[in-house]
């Protein structure tokens, strides 16, 4: 059987969509397979089977050049990494932020934590979802958008360089919440080092302790990255 391995490993390299390479080399293991058949039909078995087969089909860069000639068969990520690794990771952790803030509320509305005019004891259910809300917006999006960069980058077989970029540009946004119970009132206090005004608290402040927690957790997908890199690269 023959290992296409490295024409895998190759066209991903130079940019073909993953989803793309996997159907080429299904083809092609479907047409291996067939060429196989056939040389097994005139009487031609074993390795020479495999040879004959071989040298009908093509080298690996014969194969490769068929696919690196359709421009439209690469990956957004490889054709505007500016965009992937750039612009979308920050405007992704500001509507994660934006999209846990307006659950926070709503459930707070629809369970009755919060009655708009009629100040009540905050119940402990919506005290503990809140701080639940701001464990997530502090520790867990930042991280899990790391890991997404990192998955991006191995799978597209991008330079190390780009993902930290967008790990980069996440981390200094400094997103952070807080949350927080007065009495009847409630609290939730979230910023960016982006100067801003906002009903959730001001902006254009660093939180220190939040800014080194989250830079310890994305060394965790940029140090995966790494370790996989090294890994596939062994593999060749």
């Amino acid at each position: 059987m023959r290992d296409f391995r490295n024409l895998r490993e190759q066209l991903l390299r130079a940019g073909i969509a993953p989803r793309h390479v996997s159907r080429y080399l299904a083809e092609l293991r479907h047409h291996y397979d067939d060429l196989i058949a056939e040389e097994h039909a005139h009487g031609i078995n074993g390795p020479a089977a495999h040879e004959a087969a071989n040298a009908r089909l093509g080298s690996n860069d014969e194969l490769a050049a068929s696919v690196l000639a359709k421009p439209e068969l690469r990956s957004i990520t490889a054709r505007i990494p500016w965009l992937v690794f750039g612009i979308l990771p920050p405007l992704a952790t500001i509507m994660c932020l934006v999209v846990l803030l307006i659950v926070m509320v709503l459930v707070a509305i629809w369970g009755g934590a919060i009655v708009p005019d009629h100040p009540q004891k905050i119940p402990t259910w919506f005290a503990w979802f809140a701080q639940g809300v701001m464990l997530a917006i502090n520790f867990l999006v930042i991280p899990l958008l790391g890991w997404l960069l990192a998955w991006a980058a191995l799978r597209q077989r991008m330079k190390p360089l780009w993902p930290l970029l967008g790990i980069s540009l996440i981390l200094m946004l400094n997103v952070h919440g807080h949350f927080r119970i007065e009495g009847t009132r409630v609290g939730a206090d979230v910023g960016t080092i982006i100067p801003f005004k906002s009903p959730f608290g001001p902006g254009g402040v660093i939180d220190w302790a939040a800014f080194l927690a989250q830079a310890g957790l994305l060394c965790l997908p940029l140090a995966w990255l790494w370790r996989s890199r090294h890994k596939t690269i062994a593999a060749q």
